[in-house]
Protein backbone atom coordinates (compact mmCIF):
# COMPACT_ATOMS: atom_id res chain seq x y z
CA UNK A 1 0.00 0.00 0.00
CA UNK A 2 1.44 3.88 -0.90
CA UNK A 3 1.71 5.45 2.18
CA UNK A 4 1.10 9.56 2.30
CA UNK A 5 4.57 10.30 1.92
CA UNK A 6 5.30 7.96 -0.79
CA UNK A 7 5.80 9.29 -4.34
CA UNK A 8 5.25 8.19 -7.85
CA UNK A 9 7.24 8.84 -10.58
CA UNK A 10 6.17 8.47 -14.17
CA UNK A 11 8.23 8.99 -16.93
CA UNK A 12 7.69 8.56 -20.72
CA UNK A 13 10.07 6.25 -22.63
CA UNK A 14 10.01 7.19 -26.67
CA UNK A 15 9.82 3.27 -28.42
CA UNK A 16 9.51 5.11 -31.71
CA UNK A 17 8.19 7.90 -34.50
CA UNK A 18 4.84 7.75 -36.39
CA UNK A 19 4.12 9.49 -39.06
CA UNK A 20 0.38 7.92 -40.02
CA UNK A 21 -1.74 8.99 -42.92
CA UNK A 22 -4.06 12.60 -41.90
CA UNK A 23 -6.93 10.34 -43.03
CA UNK A 24 -6.17 7.63 -40.67
CA UNK A 25 -6.36 9.94 -37.77
CA UNK A 26 -9.06 12.69 -39.04
CA UNK A 27 -11.23 10.15 -41.26
CA UNK A 28 -15.32 10.82 -41.28
CA UNK A 29 -16.50 7.43 -39.13
CA UNK A 30 -20.21 7.95 -40.66
CA UNK A 31 -18.70 7.20 -44.77
CA UNK A 32 -19.37 3.40 -44.52
CA UNK A 33 -16.81 1.21 -43.65
CA UNK A 34 -15.34 0.85 -47.61
CA UNK A 35 -14.81 4.35 -48.11
CA UNK A 36 -12.77 4.89 -45.07
CA UNK A 37 -10.76 2.34 -45.61
CA UNK A 38 -9.83 3.13 -48.78
CA UNK A 39 -9.51 6.66 -48.10
CA UNK A 40 -6.61 6.02 -45.19
CA UNK A 41 -5.26 3.51 -48.01
CA UNK A 42 -4.24 6.32 -50.48
CA UNK A 43 -3.77 9.00 -48.93
CA UNK A 44 -0.46 10.53 -49.35
CA UNK A 45 -0.53 13.49 -46.66
CA UNK A 46 0.67 12.74 -43.77
CA UNK A 47 0.06 13.86 -39.99
CA UNK A 48 4.18 14.97 -39.39
CA UNK A 49 6.60 13.34 -37.15
CA UNK A 50 5.09 12.54 -33.66
CA UNK A 51 6.72 10.50 -30.76
CA UNK A 52 5.18 6.71 -29.83
CA UNK A 53 5.77 6.31 -25.93
CA UNK A 54 5.82 3.73 -23.20
CA UNK A 55 5.90 4.77 -19.80
CA UNK A 56 7.55 3.38 -16.38
CA UNK A 57 5.71 4.46 -13.45
CA UNK A 58 8.26 4.22 -10.20
CA UNK A 59 6.29 2.86 -7.27
CA UNK A 60 7.43 1.98 -4.04
CA UNK A 61 6.98 -1.64 -4.58
CA UNK A 62 9.07 -2.05 -8.29
CA UNK A 63 9.16 -0.54 -11.75
CA UNK A 64 6.23 -0.88 -13.92
CA UNK A 65 6.21 -0.27 -17.46
CA UNK A 66 3.40 0.35 -19.50
CA UNK A 67 2.66 0.14 -23.39
CA UNK A 68 -0.65 1.21 -24.25
CA UNK A 69 0.23 -0.44 -27.33
CA UNK A 70 -1.81 -0.68 -30.47
CA UNK A 71 -5.91 -2.06 -30.16
CA UNK A 72 -6.75 -6.34 -28.79
CA UNK A 73 -8.01 -6.46 -31.67
CA UNK A 74 -4.94 -6.44 -33.83
CA UNK A 75 -4.58 -9.94 -32.58
CA UNK A 76 -7.65 -11.58 -34.00
CA UNK A 77 -7.31 -13.40 -36.95
CA UNK A 78 -7.82 -11.40 -40.74
CA UNK A 79 -7.70 -7.55 -39.03
CA UNK A 80 -4.54 -6.41 -40.82
CA UNK A 81 -4.73 -8.92 -43.70
CA UNK A 82 -1.56 -9.17 -46.11
CA UNK A 83 -3.20 -8.54 -48.81
CA UNK A 84 -4.34 -4.58 -47.04
CA UNK A 85 -3.25 -2.05 -49.20
CA UNK A 86 -2.53 -0.02 -46.46
CA UNK A 87 1.05 -2.39 -45.64
CA UNK A 88 2.06 -0.47 -48.97
CA UNK A 89 2.17 3.15 -48.31
CA UNK A 90 3.41 2.79 -44.82
CA UNK A 91 6.70 4.45 -44.21
CA UNK A 92 9.50 3.01 -42.51
CA UNK A 93 12.40 5.17 -41.23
Amino acid sequence: MIGARSKLKIMAIQTGTGNPPVRLINSPQDIGTLRRRLGIAFCRERTGPHPINAYVIDHPEGLIVVDTGDTARKSDRGYMPRLNPGFRNIEIK
